[in-house]
């Protein structure tokens, strides 16, 4: 099995326990998207905004030891 990124908690959903992957495109972000649908949870604005605070992390730090402090 290929090994995968570690999921990060999604801060606005922890109740519910999902979670969602680092994403690395616009097809990461849609599939994301269509796996929280199906708990009926629109979070567009969100994933838009979780994928820009991630583009902007990962130059400056270790992207195998980034954890997000929720």
């Amino acid at each position: 099995m290929r090994k995968t990124k570690p999921y990060i908690a999604h801060p606005f959903l922890r109740r519910q326990q999902l979670y969602i992957k680092e994403m690395r495109g616009v097809k990461a972000i849609a599939h994301e998207m269509h796996k929280l649908h199906k708990h009926s949870i629109k979070v567009t604005k969100f994933l838009r905004l979780w994928f820009m605070f991630n583009q902007s992390k990962r130059r400056r730090k270790n992207p195998t030891k980034r954890t997000i402090n929720l």
